[in-house]
């Protein structure tokens, strides 16, 4: 082990738990934003563990979902209750809602754009297909 201080240390990010260490290169803390779709991803235990482990790095995880409508399941309220039952622990919440569910990629995308999230991690391709005309972050396509 490297003790702290000495060339090749571990640098602790800021606000970042105990044990939960951010290696940069240069000396300065980093803070990389990563997106997460919530029904067939977050719902997954090792995504979920994923999303909190780079929440408590000090990373920015955002939950981008979607939906065809603001009612039902994909109420805000309904989604915060079952990011909560799941245990998942993030920066913030947006949801892409459109009645056209061939639009709802798009809208992600453009979120990841504005956030600046740089992965994107979602289990419906036709979402991550639609991400890549109005962003240009990395996507994922959880199986």
């Amino acid at each position: 082990m490297v003790p702290p201080g000495a060339p090749g240390a571990l640098l602790a990010a800021p606000g970042a738990a105990p044990g939960c260490l951010h290696v940069p290169r240069d000396g300065k803390a980093h803070v990389t934003a990563y997106g997460f779709d919530l029904d067939g991803t977050l719902d997954r235990p090792g995504i979920a563990q994923l999303a909190s482990d780079l929440f408590d790095a000090g990373h920015e995880v955002w939950v981008i979902t979607g939906g065809l409508a603001d009612a039902g399941e994909w109420t805000m309220q309904a989604r915060e209750q079952k990011l909560a039952s799941l245990g998942v622990r993030y920066t913030g919440i947006v949801r892409c809602i459109d009645p056209d569910v061939r639009r709802i990629g798009a809208l992600k995308g453009e979120q990841c754009t504005r956030l600046g999230v740089v992965v994107m991690l979602d289990n419906d391709r036709p979402y991550l297909n639609g991400m890549a005309a109005t962003s240009d972050s990395a996507r994922v396509w959880v199986l």
